[in-house]
């Protein structure tokens, strides 16, 4: 699959250094030095419990240079929401899925605004992890948890596109959940 990371720090440079690793398409969209870095030295993840290991990918600050993708994943902070998520626009594709990972239970509208509701799948993480600089993500735990499905239309079952995603999570050693209904998990975390 091909992903984009927008929000390639903490949470979403980890989970996208994870897929990178296990062989999966990834770009990462960053900005700053940390996209400076990346671009030079890799992404680095240090893990005294799982490991630690460098990856190599592309990355952006400009998604109309990153095409289209079959994956987006949100983990920006949603006080950047009117600045990031005009970025989703040129990765669109009809097929693409945005899959929101933000804290609270305003995320998969926020994103559903900009692309449309047939695109967007909500989730949840749990996950240890700090950007300790440019370039070099530390986790300091071993949950590495995301638990994600639908937020619109078919909520009755966890759905084809939903069951892929995670496929190829848990083949990149994320621990996943797959769920029909995806705002009983973020509701659950928020409260």
């Amino acid at each position: 699959m091909r992903f984009a990371i927008l929000g390639s720090g903490a949470v979403g440079g980890y989970f996208g250094a994870k897929l990178a690793r296990a062989g999966q398409d990834v770009t990462f969209i960053a900005r700053g030095a940390h996209l400076d870095a990346i671009r030079s030295t890799g992404l680095e993840i240090k893990s005294a419990k799982l490991g630690d290991f460098v990856v190599r990918a592309p990355a952006e600050s400009d998604t109309s240079k990153v095409g289209q993708v079959d994956v987006a994943i949100v983990s920006v902070k949603a006080y950047d929401n009117a600045t990031a998520l005009p970025m989703l626009t040129p990765m669109i594709g009809s097929d693409t899925v945005v899959l929101t990972l933000q804290n609270g239970v305003d995320s998969a509208d926020d994103v559903a605004a900009i692309v449309g509701e047939q695109h967007v799948l909500g989730g949840t993480t749990y996950v240890a992890t700090a950007l300790e600089g440019p370039g070099l993500i530390v986790q300091t735990g071993v949950h590495r948890t995301i638990i994600f499905g639908e937020v619109y239309g078919e909520r009755g079952r966890i759905t084809p596109r939903v069951q892929a995603i995670a496929d190829v999570m848990a083949g990149a050693d994320i621990q996943t959940t797959a769920v029909p209904d995806a705002r009983v998990p973020i509701w659950d975390k928020y409260v």
